[in-house]
């Protein structure tokens, strides 16, 4: 077997395993991390940049958790699944700034969510009908725009969050990884 095909194995298991929590239940979501100019080393860029995702990921744990640390309430944390991404050419224009900062390098991820509690009953009902809610009340996307001002600081720019309405996106995700240009330990699961 290839490196190229022992790649594409575990990007499809990545896939699978997406596939898996969006059968139980999870709705998954696109994000893209771009980040402001990261004065280090490339190696350094890299360890940056998966703190700040990791720091992303905690804060949305606090907003769609109620106790976020408590082994009862894990099942409503949300996961990621990503990698560091280079750009690649694309017929439309990618800003040259976002080619340009930190060599073009950035992170995207696959976020799998719980759906939103209903805004329209109270939280207390929801949870007496059907267990414990996320405590989000819109879907993913939109959390990222009303709350940006708690996710974004000096190193990271923007995150652009789409909704997933069909398939995984792993492939996309992880392409950098599939085609070579980062290792494995380039590929990040939070939960």
């Amino acid at each position: 077997m290839s490196d190229r095909q022992a790649r594409e194995r575990i990007v499809a298991g990545y896939d699978t395993m997406i596939e898996e929590y969006i059968i139980d239940g999870y709705q998954p979501c696109f994000l893209n991390f771009m980040f402001n100019h990261i004065p280090a080393s490339a190696a350094q860029r890299r360890n940056i940049m998966v703190l700040e995702v990791t720091r992303v990921h905690d804060i949305l744990c606090r907003h769609t958790v109620r106790k976020p640390n408590s082994e009862e309430w894990s099942f409503l944390r949300p996961i990621f699944i990503g990698c560091h991404d280079l750009p690649v050419w694309k017929h439309e224009k990618t800003a040259i700034r976002d080619a340009s900062i930190n060599g073009g390098l950035h992170f995207n991820a696959i976020a799998l969510t719980r759906p939103p509690a209903r805004p329209d009953m109270h939280k207390k009902v929801q949870e007496i009908l059907w267990g414990k809610q996320s405590r989000l009340t819109v879907p993913l996307d939109e959390h990222f725009r009303i709350k940006a001002k708690f996710y974004h600081n000096d190193a990271l720019s923007r995150i652009h969050a789409t909704p997933i309405t069909g398939g995984t996106m792993a492939d996309y995700a992880l392409k950098t990884f599939k085609h070579g240009r980062v290792g494995p330990d380039s590929i990040h699961i939070w939960k």
